[in-house]
Formats: C-alpha cells, sequence, structure tokens
C-alpha cells in the first residue's frame, strides 16, 4: 500500500547545526494492520509520519501510495487515501461534533445533506459519540474529542490512517478506549500508529518500526502481550530513579535521574524571615500541589490486566469513496457567512472598528483625490476636444517658403485649403464667453463667465459649412461665428438656465487675447473648434500679434490707393527711410510710397516739415500785415507801437492761416499719440478738443464764437479778457464720462515707422510671410510660422516633407504636425498626471497596509483553524477561495461603502455647479476604474497573509500555532 524509497529530510541544511530528521528510510507497509513507528522524543518518528501523511516536505526520495507517488496532487492523495488522528485533536472549536465530521466527508466532493448525515451518524455510532453530534469540542473530555476525531477519520473509509500520539493526551481508560478502537480499524485498514510507549505497542501492534536519529533500526513482528500495564502519565516514581543527596546545615537538597548537562544555578536569599528563590537554569518546571504532575514514593507495582475489547465497528455504511472531488470544503456561500461574521456580526476589538473606519476613510480620500487627479485627464481631454487635428504649422524663413504654400493653397495634390500667418508663440487660444449688459453699452459688465479653447479662422471657410444658427455672411468689425464644437463645450460648461441652446448663444461677447469684445452672431456645423472673423479684422489683429508695423488705413481714417502705402514716420533718422514715390517691400509684398506721415512732432515741426511755404508765410503774415498798412517811414518811427496794434487787429486771422492745416495734422498725429483730446474729438464729435493744443486755446475759442455771431474777429485784449474759461476744464469734465472707454477700446496707437494699406492689399497679408523693408522689422516677431490648414492630412504631409526643405542647423521643429502639437500641448499634464499617479499609488498603499493588517489579525486567530483544515486536506485554491470572499465582504463593508458614499456626494455636488469640474472632474469611466483599483487592491492586500502562510506545509503551520 506504501511504498518508501530513500526518504531524506533535514532541518537546517547546511549550516552548523544541520540535522539529518530522515535519514534515507526506505519502507514498505502492508494494506492492513496496526504498525507502530515508536522511539524517543525528537527521533524523528512524527516527522516522517507528516511526510507520509502530506502533511511535511522531504528533501529527496520517494513516498508512493497506491502507486501514486506523492509529490503530485498531495491535498487529492490524502483526501482519498489517509484519515488523520492527531494528539491534540485539532478539532475545530467553532464547529459543532457533528460540523467536525462532516468536513472530512465534504473533502471527497459530496454535497448531498442526506449522504453525509447518514455517513457522520454511521462514524459518530462507531465510536459511540453519536449522542454528542450537537456538542461544542471544548465542551468535550479528551477522550470524547479523540473519538470525534477518529470519526471524522473513518467519515470517508479511507484505505490508510496515520496516528500521531493518539493517546498522548488522555488517561489510561480513554487510552485503552481508544487504542481498542484503532486494533478494530487495523483489521481492515492500514494504521500507522506513531508512539513512544512500549506497553501500548506490545498489546495493539502487528508490527513495530523503531527510529532513532531519523534512521529506520529495526523492523520486526510483534508478537502481542496477554496484558498491558496502564500508568498514570502524570505521575513520576522516585523509587525508578537514580538518587544524589546535597546536606549541610543550611539544606537539604535530593536530586533523581540522570546528570544534567550542566550545574543547575540557584540563588536562595532569606531576608528578615522570607525565603527567596530564583531559578537561573532554563527549562525548569516547578510543581506545587495545583500542578498536574505528581511525585510517588516508591516504584510503579501495580498492573492492570486489559483484555482486547473487539469492538465492533460496523463500515458497512461507509463505504470508500473511489472518485470525488477532493480538497474542497468552502463553497460560495459558506465563504459569505464565514466573512459577515467574522467582520460584521462578532464582537469586535477597538482596534479592529478603527482599522475598519480607517478603511472606510481612505477609500473616501481616494476618490476625491481621484476627482481633483481628474482634471489633468480633463485638461488633455479639453486639448483633444480644442485642438483642431486639420492644422499644421509651418516655418517660413523665406520668400520662397511663402510663395510655395500659396502656389500649393487649394491645389489636390497638396491637400491645402487655406494658409495664414500665425502668432508664433499662440496656436491654441484660451476665449472667455460672456452675456453683457444690454442696459448699457459698456462692455465691463458681465453676468456670467465662460471658457473654452479656439482657434481663429478666416470668415472664407465659412462658405462650405452648415449654418445651424444666426448668419454666417457681412461680418462687421465686432463679429464673429462659433462652430458647434465650441458652443456644445461652451454648452457642457455651462451653469446658467438661459444657455441651453445654440440659439441662446447669439450676442454673447468673446474675448481673449487675441480679440476683445467680439458678439456672436452666428454658429456654424464644425467638429473642429473655430471661431471666424472676417478676414480683414483677422489679419489686422494677426499683423499687431506678430509686431509688424503693418496696418489697415480704413481703420485710421486714412485712403490710400491699391498698391500703395502710406509712410509714417514716428521720429526716424534712418537714411534708408523710404520717400515718396519710392517702392518697397513689405512682408514679400511690393508697394508704392504715396505720402508719409509724421509722427509724434509737434505742429509747429509738422506744418515746417510738410508744408515749408505755408510755414514760411505764417511767420511772417504780422509783419506782412504791418507793412501792408504803415509805410516803412512809419514803422522806422514807432514799430513796437505798430506792430502791437497789427497783432491786436490780425492776430487771430494770423491763426486762421497758421492752422489751416490743423485738421490734417491731428489725423496724423491721432495714428501715432491717440491721446484722450484726439479720441473725443474724433470717436464722440466734440469740437472743443480740437483746439487743446494750439497757441492762446481759449481766447482763439472765443474769437471764432463771437465772429460766427458778429462777422469779424475781436481784438485779442478783448478775447483775452473775455474767453470765460470754456476750455479750463474740458478734460476734467469729459474725463469722468468717457475715460475708462478710452482706456478698454483704444488701441490702435502706432509707435513706430510703419506702413498703411488699402483693405485689398491688407488682407493678403494673411497668407504673406517674406522679405520685408528694414523700417517694417518687428522685434517681437520671433519664429515666423504659417498655419496650414488641410482638408487631407495625409496629403499634406506627404507634400510638405517633398516641397519645403530647411538648414539642417536649426535646432527646433520646421514642420509641427497634428500629432507634434498634440504632444508638445499635453506633455505638461503627462507630467502633472504621473506626480498624482505616485500620490495615489502612496495614498492606495497606506490603505492596502490596512488591510493587510486587518486580514493578518484575523489570520493569526485563525491559524489553528488553517492548519487544521490543510491537515484534514483542505487544499489551498479553496482555502485562499474562502480568504477571497471574506476579504471580498470586508472590502464591500468598508471600502465600498466609503467609495458609493463619496460618489454619489461628488455626483450631487457637481451636478448642483458644473463649474466644480475645474476642481472636481469624475466622470464615470474615472468612477469605474477608482472601484476597480480599491476593489482590487484591496482584496489582493487580505489576501497576502493567508497567501503568504499558505506557503508553508500543514505541520508548519500547526507548529506555529502550538508556539
Amino acid at each position: 500500500m506504501i511504498k518508501i524509497e530513500s526518504l531524506n529530510k533535514y532541518y537546517n541544511k547546511g549550516s552548523q547545526n544541520e540535522i539529518h530528521v530522515i535519514n534515507n528510510v526506505s519502507l514498505e507497509l502492508p494494506e492492513s494492520g496496526v504498525i507502530a513507528i515508536y522511539g524517543k522524543s525528537g527521533c524523528g518518528k512524527t516527522t516522517l509520519l507528516n511526510a507520509i501523511g502530506g502533511l511535511d516536505t522531504y528533501a529527496s526520495g520517494k513516498i508512493i501510495i497506491d502507486g501514486i507517488t506523492l509529490d503530485k496532487d498531495i491535498d487529492v492523495i490524502r483526501n482519498k487515501y489517509i484519515g488523520y488522528i492527531f494528539q491534540n485533536y485539532y478539532l475545530n472549536r467553532n464547529e459543532t461534533v457533528y460540523e467536525n465530521v462532516a468536513n472530512a466527508i465534504k473533502l471527497c466532493g459530496i454535497r448531498d445533506e442526506n449522504i453525509i448525515e447518514e455517513r457522520v451518524m454511521a462514524s459518530l455510532k462507531n465510536v459511540g459519540m453519536d449522542k454528542f453530534k450537537n456538542r461544542y469540542p471544548e465542551t468535550l473530555s479528551g477522550g470524547q474529542q479523540q473519538r470525534v476525531a477518529i470519526a471524522r477519520a473513518i467519515v470517508k473509509n479511507p484505505r490508510i490512517i496515520l496516528a500521531d500520539e493518539p493517546t498522548g493526551n488522555l488517561d489510561e481508560n480513554n487510552t485503552v478506549m481508544i487504542m481498542n478502537l484503532l486494533k478494530e480499524i487495523g483489521k481492515s485498514h492500514l494504521v500507522l500508529l506513531v508512539t513512544h510507549e512500549d506497553n501500548l505497542v506490545k498489546y495493539y501492534c502487528d508490527k513495530t518500526i523503531g527510529i532513532s536519529d531519523g534512521k529506520v533500526v529495526e523492523i520486526k513482528d510483534n508478537i502481542v502481550s496477554e496484558d498491558v500495564n496502564i500508568k498514570k502519565k502524570n505521575d513520576i516514581y522516585l523509587g525508578e530513579l537514580d538518587k544524589n543527596e546535597l546536606q549541610n546545615d543550611l539544606m537539604s537538597i535530593e536530586y533523581y535521574g540522570e546528570k544534567p548537562n550542566e550545574p543547575i544555578k540557584l540563588k536562595i536569599v532569606n531576608e528578615n524571615g522570607n525565603l527567596f528563590i530564583r531559578i537561573d537554569t532554563p527549562e525548569i518546571k516547578v510543581i506545587d500541589e495545583k500542578s498536574e504532575i505528581k511525585f510517588k514514593p516508591g516504584v510503579f507495582k501495580e498492573v492492570k490486566t486489559v483484555k482486547y475489547d473487539e469492538s465492533n465497528i460496523d463500515m458497512s455504511k461507509l463505504p470508500r469513496i473511489e472518485n470525488g472531488i477532493y480538497g474542497n470544503l468552502y463553497l460560495c456561500k459558506d465563504a459569505i457567512k464565514s466573512g459577515l461574521k467574522k467582520n460584521f456580526i462578532k464582537k469586535k476589538r477597538r482596534s479592529e472598528k478603527s482599522l475598519h473606519a480607517c478603511l472606510m476613510l481612505f477609500s473616501i480620500v481616494i476618490v476625491v483625490f481621484f476627482a481633483i487627479f481628474g482634471t489633468s485627464f480633463k485638461q488633455i481631454e479639453d486639448v483633444r476636444d480644442t485642438y483642431d487635428e486639420n492644422i499644421f504649422y509651418v516655418y517660413n524663413d523665406a520668400q520662397e517658403t511663402n510663395t510655395k504654400l500659396r502656389d500649393a493653397d487649394g491645389k489636390e495634390e497638396s491637400g491645402i485649403s487655406y494658409i495664414q500667418m500665425n502668432y508664433y508663440n499662440q496656436k491654441i487660444y484660451t476665449v472667455s464667453f460672456s452675456i453683457g449688459s444690454f442696459d448699457t453699452a459698456d462692455f465691463s459688465v458681465y453676468t456670467t463667465n465662460l471658457q473654452t479653447d479656439a482657434i481663429f479662422l478666416s470668415d472664407m471657410l465659412l462658405d462650405d459649412l452648415k449654418l445651424v444658427e444666426g448668419r454666417k455672411t457681412n461680418l462687421g468689425d465686432n463679429e464673429i461665428v462659433i462652430s458647434t464644437k465650441v458652443a456644445d463645450k461652451l454648452l457642457e460648461n455651462t451653469y446658467l438656465s438661459n444657455i441651453t441652446s445654440y440659439k441662446n448663444m447669439l450676442g454673447m461677447i468673446c474675448s481673449s487675447n487675441l480679440v476683445e469684445n467680439k458678439y456672436v452672431v452666428g454658429v456654424v456645423e464644425s467638429d473642429e473648434p473655430v471661431i471666424y472673423l472676417d478676414r480683414l479684422i483677422l489679419t489686422e489683429l494677426m499683423l499687431k500679434k506678430t509686431g509688424m508695423n503693418v496696418y489697415r488705413a480704413s481703420s485710421y481714417g486714412l485712403q490710400v490707393n491699391k498698391g500703395e502705402t502710406i509712410y509714417v514716420k514716428i521720429r526716424s533718422n534712418n537714411i534708408n527711410n523710404p520717400t515718396i514715390g519710392s517702392e518697397i517691400l513689405v512682408n514679400g509684398k511690393t508697394v508704392k510710397v504715396a505720402n508719409i506721415i509724421y509722427g509724434n512732432l509737434n505742429y509747429d515741426n509738422w506744418l515746417k516739415a510738410k508744408y515749408k511755404d505755408d510755414y514760411d508765410y505764417a511767420e511772417n503774415f504780422l509783419q506782412l500785415k504791418l507793412e501792408e498798412k504803415y509805410t516803412s517811414e512809419e514803422i522806422a518811427n514807432d514799430e513796437d507801437s505798430l506792430r502791437k496794434e497789427i497783432t491786436e487787429i490780425y492776430y487771430f486771422d494770423y491763426l486762421d492761416f497758421y492752422y489751416k492745416h490743423y485738421e490734417e495734422y491731428m489725423i496724423e498725429e491721432y495714428i501715432s499719440s491717440n491721446t484722450f483730446n484726439y479720441w473725443c474729438y474724433f470717436e464722440k464729435g466734440i469740437e472743443e478738443f480740437k483746439y487743446q493744443y494750439m497757441n492762446y486755446k481759449e481766447a482763439y475759442y472765443y474769437a471764432i464764437e463771437y465772429k460766427a455771431l458778429y462777422g469779424s474777429y475781436p481784438t485779442f485784449s478783448q478775447a483775452e479778457e473775455n474767453h470765460k474759461n470754456k476750455l479750463s476744464n474740458l478734460f476734467t469734465n469729459y474725463s469722468n464720462i468717457y475715460y475708462e472707454e478710452f482706456e478698454k477700446h483704444n488701441d490702435k496707437k502706432v509707435q513706430s515707422d510703419s506702413y498703411f494699406l488699402c483693405d485689398e492689399d491688407f488682407v493678403e497679408y494673411l497668407s504673406l510671410y517674406g522679405v520685408t523693408h528694414q523700417s517694417v522689422l518687428s522685434s517681437t516677431l520671433g519664429k515666423p510660422y504659417m498655419m496650414v490648414y488641410s482638408k487631407d492630412i495625409d496629403k499634406t504631409n506627404s507634400w510638405l516633407e517633398e516641397n519645403i526643405v530647411y538648414n539642417e542647423t536649426y535646432n527646433f521643429d520646421t514642420i509641427i504636425t497634428p500629432d507634434e502639437m498634440y504632444d508638445s500641448y499635453i506633455v505638461n499634464y503627462v507630467q502633472q498626471i504621473r506626480s498624482n499617479i505616485i500620490t495615489l499609488v502612496i495614498l492606495i498603499s497606506i490603505m492596502c497596509v490596512c488591510m493587510y493588517f486587518i486580514m493578518r489579525s484575523q489570520l493569526m486567530s485563525q491559524v489553528k483553524e488553517m492548519g487544521i483544515y490543510r491537515a484534514i486536506g483542505v487544499s489551498k485554491k479553496n482555502y485562499l477561495f474562502k480568504v477571497f470572499i471574506e476579504s471580498t465582504v470586508l472590502t464591500l463593508g468598508t471600502v465600498i461603502v466609503g467609495y458609493i458614499f463619496i460618489t454619489i456626494f461628488i455626483y450631487i455636488t457637481r451636478s448642483m455647479s458644473p463649474a466644480l469640474d475645474d476642481i472636481l472632474y469624475y466622470p464615470w469611466y474615472s468612477a469605474v476604474i477608482s472601484f476597480i483599483i480599491l476593489f482590487v487592491t484591496s482584496i489582493l492586500s487580505g489576501l497576502i497573509p493567508s497567501f503568504l502562510l499558505l506557503q508553508k506545509t500543514p505541520s508548519q503551520i500547526l507548529s506555529k500555532y502550538d508556539i
């Protein structure tokens, strides 16, 4: 039945204290009979029994049971062939006698309750314990518990019964009872008995195997004696031991037994009549009147003759189970019941309650962090939503590149349908949409502010797009059209009840660092995040952002013909400045200088530079009037008096001639200075502001009013006396009304040499980059990239690679593809996500540690239970399944409860205020991911303690419990 070949096992192998606990053992054991493995304590007999029973491992050799090698399907072999009886009974104290025995039959795959009951009751009846089926082990005596253990061993009718010191903890009566049972079982089964009691071996065993230092030293058939001496195991007869005495005046000591390896160290102190003793020698047991060990005088003389009681054990109702599903004790419902009992029904210690609360709290914190960190993922989503996948950016370093791009525009082979200059460091704009106050024209009054990202393109692309709301043609300077992609994003983010459709968005005010205060007048169908502007306005804004000094003449009240330019000269003394009639290059386009405007000059210098003859005449105006009215002789005799008289009469006529070009001067000066006074004159039509920078402005203004009434000017003295301070508080009076508007909406100031073009020429500059006259160069232009809009990305990508060639020394991207743009925008978010993941990992790790210690705490109180179940045949997988279900129950009752609570709270909060998406972003997939992470990590961390312990053999687990 059992064949053992060259079996070896070591403790501490390879170290100095190596023990060869099973030393090259070879045996063949029969199919029935009681066979004793005996020897002194520590000789290796229990280790050998554990190896045969699959409770312990071995280093080398083979154990073959019924032709099957034990190292394959150990749990199956143990359940099918072996029943184990332990010295310490190893009954589960939380289960009844019936349940303990039923476990063994369930491990053979039998689930029919009627069959289970029939077999359990038959096995209990065989050992006389059927009346105690509903009792718990701790209410039974030692002998009764051992009989239950025997019933558990025989209920599946195994071929082999392994009994390890089965009577080691029993009195003499129970010892006889148990041995009688084993003897009867041995008639039809192989009973392998480990004991060190010679009297039991001689009386009950058919064969004996002697073990010493791990070796088999003797195998012999046993001649059964007719009686057996049964002595109380806790009685020590002193007469049977060698005696030594030590006696003097202070004390009398008697020593019995073998000589100790080391001297016994005692300290006895008598202080004030109190005797104290300290024992410094380890492993000494102190015996008093309450101890179970008793010292008896003399030697054991009583001989108790015990005749073998041929107890009838009926195995007919316990047919052998040849085929079954072995090793599975726990079903799902059993494990759920166990998990609920341990975690939520059974009274818990305060520490366990605290750990449960910590698990719930950590799940709440982790979900909140998930929602906070989710904003990084939202930003990536927003980039994907707002980023236009049809746009390339091409470095335009030469006239040749721009010419190629312009020629390819609209060509089928290039896939390019539109090109546009681009502000070099701004490719996606964050745009704010507001609802302005319709009670006032003041743009500063807003009722809300919604944000999204978009790009700005020309209205020329609107022709092919379907209008879904409003209009898309004849866009004014302050009007825009938005795509449905932009509109949908605003609808998604809005928290206003009156913004529910595309129609509600008409009239909203759009602003960004490119545009200010543009009204939405239409919505077109497009899945691209685009805002469309009039091409002239877009060109104007782009050129302003690039810093190039090219302006639209009509925006400044100037007129210029096609192919011509007005050159504005702002305090420039460059010898290369253009002159009237000269031709210059402006961004690759040749234009002719039709006029020159001199900016930042006072009127006197402006007049001298632009109208020299009129300036000279004005300088001599009063002198000519003097010479016209008086003779040279009269002038010579009284020049000062006559000059004063002429001034009194003709000074305002002189001012009329001197300021006859002042309107033109103001227009040109308005371009470069654009002060509040000029703004009020040109934009608000307030006539008085025209005189602010004139000589004798208030007297001159009075004189003009006087002439309008009386037909002629008053004298200079009369005007000086009666001007009534009409212009003295002009700025103060109007600044209170208009200055805030002037500050917000006045952006037409030209600060350096510039060129003004007609609308037809100006609009071309949206797609131009090229050679420029040095007076137009921009200090803020940076890298000149062109925006290339493609209707076929693959074609455009191929065309650019074939046709646009750059200097290899450039250390930056010369062609930026849509994918590269996307990657460049998300790189910071990805880094942020990495940091967030590290933080989440730390938090989840802390939660896992809590889960680990909860399950470990439970496991420490269940090591005996685990050891028992493993010893009787529960497989590792089945026990892990039980722990998995228990861990799941704990997770559902703590971690998931916290998860559900905080998830509902976040969704309710976000539904009340979508603006919280910028703080807490927790879409459904984040909720699913966080659930999976919390659930899986909790379960796994709960399994780790059991998984680690299950790496030990059943005997190692039981040893851990015993220690």
